[in-house]
C-alpha cells in the first residue's frame, strides 16, 4: 500500500489543508490502548475496513499499553489516548466531547478526539478526504472509490462543530420494526457523518416525572391544592400554579437533588419542558402572563410568558449552585410564541418544537404565514442574546408514504437559525430514506460546519449517488422541492397532498422516474438506489388513486388500493430493510387511512347508497360557539345562507381558513328516500375532524368523536314520509375535548357523506 500525498477532488475538503510528501506505509498497523472503549474499537474498525476498500490492502488493529509499544520505524495509525499521549493536541469544546484533531508526526498518523465518538469523527473526516461517502445506512448507501494514493495532511487538522448538539434519532423503536441492526447501522451513519455523539439535548416532557419524584400529583394536590392551576374557577390536578413560589422551589429542589454529588462546575442539560398537551392556569398572579393571542390555536390563550417566567425562576435557583447547568424547555403547544414581556434566565435553553407550524416551507418563507410567524418567535428569543435549541420533524406524519423532500428547508433553515443563536438541534426521524435524500446528507454536513458549500456538496452528491441516472433524478427532486415550496398557504399533513400531487405533476414525476430507472438498470447499486425512490413514487400514485376512489364513494376500489399499499409496503421492507420503515405504516398510515378505508368498506359491503351529498355544503363558522342557542339545527334558520364550504376536495387551509379553531355547522337537504325492506337508513360520514353532532330534520341522531379523521355512522330512526324534503345538519369542532388540535389547517368534513341503507 502506498500512502502518497495527493489532494483529491471532493466537495467537502478544505482547500487550506495541504498534502505531505509521499510515504510508504508497508506493514502499517492501527494502534489502540489496551481496554479501549467499544466506541474507539469501532472507530479503528472503520479505519481498517475502509482503508482496505480504498486500497485493497489489509491493516491489523493492535492494542498496546502505551506509546512505547508502537514501533517508530514503521508508519502507523495511532488512535485515541495513545495519540494524545504522543503529543497530539485536541481542540476543546463546551461539553468536552466533540473536538478532534489528526496529523502526521514522523511516521505516525495520529487521530484523537475529546471522546471516542470524536475520535470516530476524526477517522471519518480522514476517510472523507480520501473520497469515501456515506449517503444512507447500509452497503447500498456508501460510495468508496479505489485509490492508489492517499491524502495526508502536512499540517494538523483540528475541528469543532458549529452545532453543539446534533441529534437525529429513529422513531418507534423495536416495537415498530426498527431492529437492533437498524439502530446500529443508523448510529454508524451518524458517527461517519459527524452527527450524534455525546451531547444529548434532553428536552422531553418532564413535569410529570418531577411531581412523581415528590410523591405524585394526587398526594401533592391533596396536601397543597393551591400549588395547582386554576381553570374555570376550580383548582385542577392536571395543571400547575406557575406563579406559586412553592412550586418553583419544588422544581428547583428536584434538579438540585439530581445533581447532588456532582462538582458545582459540571456542565449538563436537563429538561424542564411541560408535559404534552395544553398548559392552563388562571391563578390571579398568573393572569398577567397570559395573552389571548395564541399563534396557531385561535380558541386558546397563549401562556408562553407564563411558562417561561416559571422555568426562568427555577433556572435561576439551579444556576446559583450549578452555574453551568442548563434547563431546556419546549417552545410548543400553546406556549409557542416565545417571550413577549418576560426576561429569560441567561442559562435557560428554549427549544423550539414547531409542530404546529407549516411543515412545507422554510422558516420565514413569505408564502407561509405561520412560518413567517415562527421566525418572529425565534427573533424574540434571539433579541435577548440567548442561544436556543430546535426540535424538528423529518416526516409529515400521516402522509409519510408520499414522495417528500426537505432540501429547500434544510438548506435555508440551518444557516438562518444558526445566525440567530441556535446551537442545539434534534430531529425526529423515521426509517424513510428515499424521502431524506439529499437533504439528510446536507443536514449532517451543515450541523458540523454551517458554512459548508451547499452547491458544491450537492453537485457532488447527484453523480456520486445516482450515476447514469443523475439528470432525471436531479430533475425529479428539484420538481418535488419546487412543488412543496409553491403551496400558497401554511400546510403540513396528508390533507394537502392533492394540492402538491396534481395529476399533471404525478405524470411529470413518473416520466422522470421511468427515465431514471431505464438509465440505472445495468448497474446493480444504481438500480437499487433509484428503485428506492421509484417505490415511494408508486406508493404515492396508489395513495392518490385511493383518495380519488374515496371521494367518489367507491370504497370497494379504495379497499383494493389500500391492500395494494400495505402489500407494497411489506415488499419494500424486504427490498431494503435498512431504509424503509414499518413504523410509518403502523403509527401513521393505518390509523389515519388504512383502517378507515377498511372500516367503511365493511359498512358498505351489504349496504345500498340512497343519497350522496355533494362536495360543497352551505356552512356557518360559529366563532362565538352559540349556534345551538341560535337554533342552527332547526330547519328554517337563516345561518346557512351566506357561505358554502368545500369538503373532500379542499381543506380549510386551501379555502383561507387555516387558523380557524372552533365549531363549523353544515346543512344539506335531501329528497324523500325509499328504504329497502329489512334495512335501516344511516348517515355515513367517511371522515371528519373531529367532534361531531348530527341532526336529521331537526332531531339529534347522534354524536361521536372521529378518531384520527375517521369515519362516523349515525342510524336514522325515522324519516317522515310526508316531508317534501329532509335536512341533515352537522356541527363539527376541529379540536379534541381537551382542546388540542388534530392537525394543521383542517376541520369539519374531510370525506364524502351519504345516506345509506344497511
Amino acid at each position: 500500500m502506498k500512502f502518497i500525498a495527493t489532494i483529491l477532488s471532493a466537495a467537502l475538503l478544505l482547500a487550506t489543508t495541504h498534502a505531505r510528501a509521499s510515504t510508504n506505509f508497508q506493514g502499517a498497523a492501527i494502534y489502540l490502548p489496551i481496554n479501549a472503549s467499544p466506541g474507539l474499537q469501532q472507530a479503528a474498525a472503520d479505519l481498517r475496513d475502509y482503508l482496505q476498500k480504498l486500497t485493497g490492502d489489509t491493516l491489523t488493529v493492535k492494542s498496546v499499553a502505551d506509546t512505547t509499544g508502537i514501533p517508530v520505524d514503521v508508519p502507523s495509525f495511532v488512535l485515541g489516548e495513545l495519540a494524545i499521549a504522543s503529543g497530539l493536541s485536541v481542540p476543546a469544546t463546551e461539553y468536552g466531547v466533540d473536538g478532534f484533531a489528526y496529523d502526521v508526526s514522523g511516521k505516525l498518523v495520529r487521530m484523537a478526539g475529546e471522546s471516542s465518538a470524536a475520535t470516530h469523527f476524526a477517522v471519518a473526516d480522514f476517510l472523507e478526504r480520501q473520497g469515501v461517502r456515506w449517503f444512507t445506512p447500509g452497503p447500498f448507501g456508501e460510495d468508496v472509490p479505489r485509490r492508489d494514493t492517499l491524502w495526508l495532511p502536512d499540517a494538523p487538522v483540528r475541528q469543532v462543530p458549529s452545532f453543539l448538539a446534533r441529534n437525529p434519532g429513529y422513531n418507534g423503536g423495536q416495537p415498530a420494526g426498527n431492529t437492533v441492526t437498524d439502530k446500529k447501522e443508523f448510529d454508524l451513519w451518524c458517527l461517519r457523518n459527524k452527527v450524534g455523539g455525546d451531547v444529548i439535548l434532553y428536552s422531553g416532557h418532564a413535569w410529570e416525572s418531577v411531581l412523581a419524584a415528590s410523591g405524585g400529583r394526587a398526594k401533592l394536590f391533596a396536601e397543597h391544592p393551591d400549588w395547582f392551576g386554576l381553570v374555570n374557577g376550580q383548582r385542577v390536578q392536571n395543571q400547575l400554579n406557575l406563579t406559586h413560589p412553592a412550586v418553583v422551589d419544588l422544581f428547583a429542589k428536584h434538579y438540585r437533588e439530581k445533581l447532588a454529588g456532582k462538582p458545582h462546575d459540571v456542565r449538563a442539560l436537563l429538561s424542564i419542558s411541560p408535559d404534552d398537551g395544553l398548559v392552563r392556569d388562571e391563578s390571579p398572579a398568573s393572569r398577567e402572563f397570559i395573552s389571548r393571542n395564541d399563534l396557531t390555536f385561535s380558541q386558546l390563550p397563549d401562556v408562553s410568558d407564563l411558562v417561561l417566567q416559571f422555568c426562568s425562576a427555577v433556572q435561576d435557583k439551579v444556576t446559583a449552585e450549578y452555574p453551568n447547568v442548563r434547563l431546556s424547555v419546549y417552545v410548543y403547544s400553546n406556549h409557542q410564541a416565545g417571550p413577549r414581556k418576560v426576561k429569560l434566565s441567561h442559562n435557560l435553553l428554549p427549544v423550539f418544537a414547531p409542530l404546529n407550524f407549516d411543515r412545507y416551507h422554510a422558516v420565514g418563507d413569505p408564502r407561509s404565514p405561520t412560518r413567517s410567524m415562527l421566525e418572529r418567535t425565534v427573533d424574540r428569543v434571539a433579541s435577548q442574546g440567548m442561544t436556543f435549541g430546535w426540535y424538528d420533524y423529518s416526516f409529515l406524519c400521516p402522509d409519510s408514504l408520499m414522495p417528500f423532500t426537505r432540501l429547500h428547508m434544510v438548506g435555508s433553515d440551518l444557516p438562518k437559525l444558526y445566525a440567530k443563536g441556535c446551537r442545539y438541534y434534534v430531529i425526529e426521524t423515521a426509517k424513510n430514506w428515499p424521502n431524506y435524500l439529499p437533504d439528510y446528507f446536507l443536514m449532517a454536513k451543515l450541523l458540523w460546519n454551517v458554512n459548508t458549500d451547499q452547491r458544491a456538496l450537492l453537485d457532488e452528491f447527484y453523480p456520486r449517488y445516482f450515476g447514469a441516472a443523475t439528470q432525471p433524478m436531479h430533475a425529479y427532486l428539484d420538481e418535488l422541492s419546487a412543488a412543496y415550496q409553491a403551496v400558497p398557504f401554511s400546510a403540513g399533513n396528508k390533507e394537502f397532498v392533492g394540492t402538491v400531487f396534481t395529476s399533471q405533476r404525478l405524470a411529470s414525476l413518473r416520466k422522470l422516474m421511468n427515465r431514471a430507472v431505464a438509465l440505472a438498470k445495468t448497474d446493480k447499486i444504481l438500480a437499487h438506489r433509484v428503485g428506492l425512490f421509484e417505490r415511494v413514487l408508486a406508493q404515492g400514485e396508489r395513495f392518490m388513486a385511493m383518495r380519488e376512489a374515496i371521494n367518489r364513494f367507491d370504497f370497494a376500489a379504495a379497499q383494493r388500493l389500500n391492500e395494494e399499499i400495505l402489500h407494497s409496503w411489506d415488499e419494500a421492507l424486504v427490498y431494503d430493510p435498512l431504509t424503509t420503515s414499518e413504523f410509518l405504516k403502523k403509527a401513521w398510515y393505518n390509523p389515519y387511512y388504512g383502517d378507515h378505508v377498511a372500516t367503511v368498506a365493511g359498512w358498505m359491503r351489504d349496504a345500498t347508497i340512497l343519497h350522496r351529498f355533494p362536495d360543497e355544503w352551505p356552512a356557518y363558522f360559529d366563532f362565538t360557539d352559540t349556534g345551538e342557542l341560535e337554533g342552527a339545527m332547526g330547519d328554517e334558520t337563516p345561518l346557512f345562507g351566506f357561505m358554502k364550504l368545500k369538503t373532500y376536495s379542499a381543506c380549510l387551509a386551501e379555502q383561507g381558513w387555516e387558523r380557524y379553531r372552533g365549531p363549523i355547522w353544515y346543512r344539506q337537504t335531501f329528497p324523500p328516500l325509499r328504504v329497502p325492506a329489512g334495512k335501516k337508513a344511516a348517515l355515513l360520514i367517511a371522515g371528519a375532524d373531529c367532534q361531531t353532532q348530527a341532526w336529521v330534520d331537526g332531531q339529534l341522531v347522534g354524536e361521536q368523536d372521529a378518531s384520527n379523521f375517521g369515519p362516523l355512522l349515525f342510524e336514522i330512526p325515522t324519516l317522515d314520509p310526508a316531508r317534501a324534503q329532509h335536512t341533515v345538519t352537522l356541527r363539527i369542532v376541529n379540536y379534541t375535548k381537551g382542546g388540542s388540535a388534530n392537525e394543521l389547517g383542517t376541520g369539519g368534513l374531510l370525506r364524502p357523506v351519504a345516506i345509506i341503507a344497511r
